[in-house]
């Protein structure tokens, strides 16, 4: 029994192996490669018009890279998976016969797209960045990108021939994998609109990527600004377009600036500037946009009560760019940047509460009512004088927040050049905390019955100046008749006594 045992164990080890080199196990020792993909690469050398195929599409995010699909699935393909892309499959050349395969593999990318009447698929990468497309009848198909996600530039059309020929090109692959790569194209906003008021520029830039150009070069780049058209002005003319890398961007020749009349401008660039931007795909562009601020008469008020308050101008701008070869448009939507605006209400009393017209004030920016800065103008007024006791200031720049960032600390100082009538200068300046906060203040000395304006109320002191008759005035006037009156009975007096002696 012991002599079986020995003589079954080698036996059945040489078995296995036997079946294991028959069956081409160990072609792989590391892994077992049983995906779909590895399972419909067929050894045959003529295709099986009977059979059905699929298309995976595995979207990524990212550059080109040296990378190239085989049609097979790969790991580690470089990028990001990129899920929500819409893809359409249109059959452009049905293969039932070698001469159809022919047909359809010398078919250009312009046939195809010429091409009508074909079965179309569509659908949509999920987790992972993959859709995939079943029970394909075999042919020739163009795959078309219809919609990608916001921040990234929608891939050209391409052709795929479902089988296609496998990696050891001794035989055919039904389920084909493909990788094509979407470019993200980044674009950020910036404000700079520190100490700004109403008459000034505040500067909007727009920093965006060139998409990766297809063959023959891109085919769109806009930017479109949407401004709130009830706080800024835009002059297209104003517009300057330039490369990060120093490549200067003539309007005109380059590209045009044209404002709507929805609080939006376009700069479109022309094809001299789409050649300029495809030669220059790794730089980016930076697009500059002055605009002018308008008084407070509408815009989006920050409610009361909140913390805030103030009127909040937005700005937001969208690229438009499509890299040609029959591509979609892709939008990439900047972040929001915010400028606050107020106004200053100052209100002048006596001791009384009664309003006093004529004060006439300046407005500094200020550390403190010691350290006076900058004299401050306003749509080029720089001093106000009070009427029916009131002043008011539209539309100065909260001192908390400047250049999309908080801001401070900082301060309003009012000076009072001239005093009403009757009334003393004040004494030093008067500090105003103009903040977002002030603003939307509901109680308080500052509180107003709206959230946008700040009520400064000043008192006026009536005046020192001693009553004593000036030189020269009436007063003295009478003193003097009264002497002379004295003198002439003195004189008048002495004569009749002179006469009776």
């Amino acid at each position: 029994m012991h002599t079986d045992r020995r003589f079954i164990r080698p036996a059945a080890t040489a078995a296995i192996l036997g079946l294991a080199l028959t069956t081409g196990v160990f072609a792989a020792p590391v892994t077992l490669d049983l995906t779909p993909a590895a399972a419909a690469v067929e050894q045959a050398a003529t295709i099986d018009f009977t059979r059905t195929g699929s298309i995976t599409i595995h979207k990524r995010a990212g550059d080109d890279t040296e990378t190239r699909a085989d049609g097979t699935e790969m790991d580690g393909v470089p990028g990001e998976p990129l899920d929500g892309v819409e893809y359409k499959l249109t059959l452009v050349q049905g293969y039932k016969t070698s001469a159809d395969v022919a047909k359809g593999q010398r078919m250009t990318l312009e046939e195809a797209q010429a091409a009508t009447g074909g079965a179309v698929s569509t659908g949509t990468t999920g987790p992972g960045g993959v859709v995939t497309f079943d029970n394909l009848p075999l042919g020739r198909y163009l795959v078309e990108e219809v919609s990608a996600p916001a921040g990234h530039v929608p891939g050209g059309p391409f052709l795929v021939s479902v089988p296609m020929t496998a990696p050891e090109r001794t035989g055919w692959n039904y389920d084909v994998h493909v990788y094509p790569k979407n470019t993200v194209n980044a674009a950020e906003k910036a404000v700079v609109d520190a100490g700004k008021h109403t008459g000034d520029e505040i500067t909007y830039t727009i920093t965006s990527d060139i998409p990766t150009p297809a063959e023959g070069g891109l085919a769109k780049y806009e930017i479109v600004d949407d401004y709130d058209e009830n706080m800024v002005t835009v002059d297209p003319a104003t517009i300057t377009a330039a490369l990060d890398d120093g490549t200067a961007l003539t309007p005109g020749e380059h590209f045009t600036a044209e404002a709507g009349a929805d609080g939006k401008v376009t700069v479109a660039f022309t094809a001299a500037g789409l050649t300029k931007l495809s030669e220059k795909a790794d730089a980016r562009v930076v697009t500059t946009i002055p605009a002018t601020v308008l008084a407070i008469d509408g815009g989006e008020t920050v409610a009361e009560g909140e913390g805030t308050g103030g009127v909040v101008v937005p700005n937001t701008a969208q690229v438009i760019a499509n890299e040609g070869g029959g591509s979609a448009d892709g939008v990439t939507e900047t972040n929001t940047v915010e400028t606050f605006f107020g106004k200053l209400l100052v209100e002048k009393t006596n001791d009384a509460g009664e309003a006093l017209d004529g004060a006439k004030f300046e407005l500094y920016d200020c550390a403190n009512k010691d350290e006076l800065g900058d004299k401050i103008s306003v749509a080029g007024q720089d001093t106000w004088t009070t009427v029916d006791g009131q002043a008011s200031i539209n539309a100065l720049h909260v001192t908390d927040y400047a250049d999309d960032a908080p801001a401070g600390p900082a301060k309003y100082c009012l000076v009072e050049v001239e005093a009403p009538e009757g009334y003393e200068l004040l004494a030093e300046p008067v500090e105003v905390e103009f903040t977002r906060e002030a603003l939307g203040a509901s109680e308080g000395e500052g509180s107003a019955d709206d959230a946008v304006t700040l009520v400064k109320k000043i008192t006026n002191v009536g005046t020192t100046q001693p009553s004593l008759p000036l030189t020269g005035g009436m007063g003295i006037g009478i003193l003097a008749a009264l002497g002379a009156l004295i003198i002439g009975a003195g004189v008048w007096l002495a004569k009749r006594n002179g006469t009776k002696a």
